[in-house]
């Protein structure tokens, strides 16, 4: 979501409340594997090849199901502000308690190399256009905007290449 005024553009890309949970939801389907393979059946013997089996799944069910709790969890917003003002732009990244995760970051426009559309082309729904800025130092890039309207995109992108002038 692009908001923009005569002294900002503010992007914001959210990880909301819904899909955390979701994929919080999908995280502890997995661990039903573990369950009913080694707690559920009273092994005899655990030296033996259906034994091994067995936990060869379940280490991979509650792996999966890591990294989606993890994800659901550490995931984090992201809140880009291009100020013209103040001739920065902050990047402001959000947790799940809307902590920033580390501090906001402020990149003067001095830094900024290079401003380019990239297109994102999708096999379902609409291509996506988003807004890059490269720095200086030639390997960080920061997406300040994205649109799925490409004449919006060129717009922003104008207007913050007037502003970096």
């Amino acid at each position: 979501m692009v908001q923009i005024t005569d002294l900002k553009v503010k992007y914001e890309s959210r990880v909301n409340l819904f899909q955390r949970i979701f994929f919080f939801s999908i995280g502890l389907f997995p661990l039903i594997a573990p369950y009913e393979l080694i707690y559920k059946v009273r092994w005899t013997s655990y030296f033996n090849l259906f034994f091994l089996f067995a936990l060869l799944i379940s280490i991979g069910a509650i792996c999966v199901a890591a990294l989606f709790i993890f994800f659901s969890l550490a995931s984090y917003s992201l809140r880009v502000v291009v100020d013209k003002k103040a001739r920065l732009v902050r990047v402001i990244k959000l947790s799940l308690f809307k902590l920033p995760v580390k501090r906001v970051q402020r990149i003067s426009f001095s830094e900024i190399e290079v401003l380019k559309i990239k297109k994102f082309d999708w096999s379902e729904g609409p291509d996506t256009y988003k807004i890059i800025a490269h720095l200086g130092n030639g390997l960080e890039e920061i997406t300040i905007g994205e649109c799925e309207d490409l004449a919006k995109a060129e717009a922003i992108l104008k207007l913050v290449k007037t502003w970096l002038k």
